[in-house]
Formats: C-alpha cells, structure tokens, sequence
C-alpha cells in the first residue's frame, strides 16, 4: 500500500506543478528535502516565494486533503521553507504557504483541484 500511496502523491505533485505553471508560477524546485521533512513544491509568482503543500485523496475515508496539513507540519513546513530562504538568501521576498488539495475519481481518471492560497502562517 505504501508504494501505491507514493505513486498517488507523486501523481498528485505532477497535476498540481502543471496547474502552478499554467496560472503562472514559475517553479522553483520539486521536493525540496532536508534532513527534518520537504517541501512538495516551491514557486515564485511575482514578488512572492510559494511553498505550496500538496495532498492528493481517492476518497474522503481519511478527511477531506487539507486535514493531512497538521499543525506540526505546517511547523515543519515553515521550519524548511526557512532554511531555503537562507540557502538562496532571499531575506528580503514575500512568503506564502499554499495547499493544494487534490481529489481524484477512480471511476473516470478525473480530478479536481482546489487551490487554498496562504493555507496558514
């Protein structure tokens, strides 16, 4: 099941950088990993840095997306979103944390996404 999820994740990350791109982001990196976690995608979208958490569901047995998005990973999240500042000294952008959640269908292949702009602080 593991490896299922992962694909469905992965899957899910693909749809949602495509939808970024296509509403003008320009993506800075995929899965930007350190030691404590990583960050699902990173974009710019004027003057703004988006760190932009993606969750993907078949079904809503385990909550609806945003739910996944607890309180300690958006600590966590905020914790790398930091160290990537630092690492490309960009001290002085405006930052947004975005979820993107991701619902597909298993009947048709369909899905919807819906964009939850500055998800938390």
């Amino acid at each position: 099941m593991h490896s299922e999820n992962k694909n469905i994740g992965n899957y899910g990350e693909q749809l949602a950088t495509d939808y970024l791109k296509k509403i003008k982001h320009i993506i800075l990196t995929n899965n930007f990993r350190i030691k404590k976690g990583e960050i699902d995608i990173v974009s710019r979208v004027e003057d703004i840095i988006v760190f932009t958490e993606v969750k993907t569901r078949y079904n809503r047995l385990y909550g609806i997306p945003l739910d996944g998005v607890t309180f300690s990973k958006q600590n966590t999240i905020k914790l790398i979103a930091s160290y990537f500042i630092y690492k490309h000294s960009l001290y002085n952008c405006n930052v947004r944390f975005d979820v993107i959640e991701i619902s597909l269908n298993y009947h048709d292949d369909s899905y919807k996404i819906n964009h939850i702009n500055d998800a938390f602080r």
